[in-house]
């Protein structure tokens, strides 16, 4: 299916990115070898959602109960249900090393038809939602600046090239250079013409503020233009001067 919609696999351990996409990528995690475990399951991943403990051990902390959290490990394997239903998906899995050598398509498929049947109540809020795209992420971090985000702009860092930012800015840019370009000229083309042929109901002092207003206009958009161009170069430069440091 990702396929389909143009996008390349693209393996993370990084558990923030799984499923999180991006114009023709989408990040996944790959399947840990111990979620196709059963002991695991038995011994850190019991239905109680609590590492059980002997009465001389400790009790666990808040960080050791976040990390055996049973709902996430069942979200992310019903999220792998849902994305591989079929045996070519299965393939395509296999290729981009999301699940492990040893594992064939009838072992898998009898390990994960049980979390298809999986709800809501029993995954994690992350697994309520399927794939998220990286720029709305990014933007919900700018506004609602929560504390866990690495960074107060973004959620991942889309760009590790200044090469890549000037280049997908690029069109965008060159369309608005061409509109405002062709404005300019239309604007240059009549105040050219004389004004006893275009602008006979109009007296002379209305002529001459037409002929400011233009040319305010005019200056105003070559500075605009020049501020959008010290942003698209200063933008980029400030952010891999703030990676480096």
């Amino acid at each position: 299916m990702q396929r389909a919609k143009g996008r390349n696999i693209v393996p993370t351990e990084d558990p923030r990115l799984h499923l999180v996409w991006d114009r023709d990528k989408i990040y996944i995690k790959p399947v840990p070898m111990f979620l196709l475990n059963h002991d695991f399951w038995t011994i850190y991943l019991p239905p109680s959602e609590r590492v059980p403990c002997s009465k001389s051990s400790p009790a666990p902390s808040e960080s050791a109960t976040i990390a055996f959290d049973r709902s996430v490990a069942v979200g992310f394997l019903r999220s792998y249900s849902l994305l591989m239903s079929h045996r070519l998906d299965f393939a395509i899995a296999k290729e981009s090393h999301l699940i492990p050598d040893d594992v064939d398509w009838l072992q898998w498929s009898r390990f994960i038809c049980h979390f298809r049947r999986v709800g809501d109540v029993a995954v994690a809020k992350r697994f309520h939602y399927g794939q998220l795209r990286l720029s709305r992420l990014n933007w919900a971090v700018r506004i609602f600046r929560p504390r866990h985000a690495g960074t107060m702009w973004f959620y991942e860092i889309p760009h590790w090239s200044m090469t890549e930012f000037v280049a997908k800015a690029m069109l965008p840019l060159v369309f608005v250079f061409a509109s405002v370009s062709l404005v300019l000229s239309s604007m240059q083309v009549a105040l050219a013409v004389p004004s006893e042929a275009l602008w006979s109901g109009i007296s002379e002092d209305g002529l001459q503020r037409l002929r400011r207003a233009f040319w305010v206009f005019s200056i105003v958009a070559v500075l605009l233009w020049a501020v959008v161009w010290m942003l698209l170069l200063g933008i980029p430069l400030v952010v891999l001067a703030w990676q480096v440091l």
